[in-house]
């Protein structure tokens, strides 16, 4: 089980339009793709979301680590290329998903069966709700991709709030549940945009309005004005997507800061990391559902990751943790795997039974994406 090559791949496409959360611009989508290829010709895959952001380094110690190492030694492995902190803990998500994918296909086993599957198939939510500047109202577009969401079968759908006055946003918050319906929730998301103030104001609206979640409504270290937050708001509060340290999620937790957690498969350093803030969140009865806004490759890593979490886990919300599927424009999501994973007609994605990731990279599309 020799690994004998790792390769890295730099990948970005253009937006046709910039899309925007509260505080951020997106005008392209950029993704890292790494490659372990073991003496036996098998490749194992694995993405960072949001490109390299930093962990150039962790992929040079990798390139010089991993050739000529056996892959069963991963966790070994993977302990020496992990930082001390979070910055490159991206990257080395991204080496530890492609050396479980190596390892899954030469054991004829998924990754989520190497973890401890616990679960088939796990429901997802729709990501959308982005921000446009061609569309000063953007209620159609909400309309529109809850009408497409459900047509695909799902029954969560989650939008972006913040750039817009609280009064615009909450009419647009009101035209979303309007078509999402009886038969679909709505979580929203400011992107860490409010003061407190703001916040407690928006929050008791969305109290009256039954959404599902109340994501990052305030920056992520303000864990004492979360608290209070929480403690005057029905409906849950969440956070933790940028989190890259387990001492980050021990202290939101500690502080009963949030009612559920979101690392990021990515951000938070890898399938071990993730599992390890799980934990943490059960501990202190709280939710755990994984973020993910990235390529499908990292959907598909993602979605194993929620099959080995545990089922008490998001109880209180009625569902297991949910499967964060981005809904938005993005060629390479669309591409890379040479499609996107099916939801079925009850919002479920199965987990792949096929070893590894249980889906294959499509060269051409890293070849068209590829970046210097």
């Amino acid at each position: 089980m020799k690994i004998q090559a790792f390769n890295v791949y730099h990948l970005s496409c253009t937006l046709d339009y910039t899309a925007w959360n509260s505080v951020t611009a997106h005008p392209t989508r950029p993704a890292l793709v790494v490659e372990v290829v073991t003496a036996d010709g098998i490749s194992g895959w694995g993405s960072a979301s949001g490109g390299a952001r930093g962990g150039e380094e962790r992929l040079a110690a990798a390139a010089e680590l991993l050739p000529g190492r056996d892959l069963r030694d991963w966790g070994g492995l993977l302990a020496r290329l992990t930082p001390v902190h979070g910055r490159g803990r991206n990257a080395v998500a991204a080496v530890e998903i492609a050396l479980l994918d190596a390892l899954g296909r030469t054991l004829d086993m998924s990754i989520a069966q190497l973890l401890g599957i616990q679960r088939d198939r796990v429901p997802a939510y729709a990501s959308g709700g982005y921000y446009y500047d061609h569309l000063p109202n953007r209620r159609d577009l909400l309309r529109q991709e809850i009408a497409d969401a459900r047509e695909r079968g799902f029954r969560y759908y989650k939008m972006k709030i913040g750039r817009s006055t609280p009064e615009d946003d909450l009419d647009d918050i009101r035209a979303a549940l309007n078509a999402a319906g009886n038969s679909m929730r709505v979580a929203v998301d400011p992107n860490c945009a409010y003061s407190y103030p703001v916040a407690l104001e928006v929050g008791r609206s969305l109290d009256d309005l039954g959404v599902l979640w109340y994501e990052e409504p305030l920056p992520k270290r303000q864990l004492d004005a979360y608290r209070d937050l929480r403690g005057k708001l029905e409906l849950p509060i969440t956070g933790g997507e940028g989190y890259a340290d387990l001492g980050e999620f021990q202290q939101a937790l500690a502080a009963r800061a949030m009612d559920m957690v979101q690392p990021d498969l990515s951000g938070a350093g890898g399938y071990g990391a993730c599992l390890d803030v799980a934990a943490l969140a059960a501990a202190h009865g709280a939710a755990c559902f994984p973020h993910c806004w990235a390529d499908s490759l990292h959907i598909v890593a993602s979605l194993h990751l929620l099959a080995a979490l545990p089922t008490s886990l998001g109880i209180e919300f009625g569902v297991p943790p949910l499967l964060e599927y981005d809904v938005t424009e993005n060629p390479i999501r669309m591409q890379l795997l040479g499609g996107e994973p099916p939801v079925d007609a009850d919002g479920y994605v199965a987990i792949p039974d096929a070893p590894g990731l249980g889906f294959d990279v499509d060269r051409a599309a890293l070849a068209k994406f590829a970046i210097d």
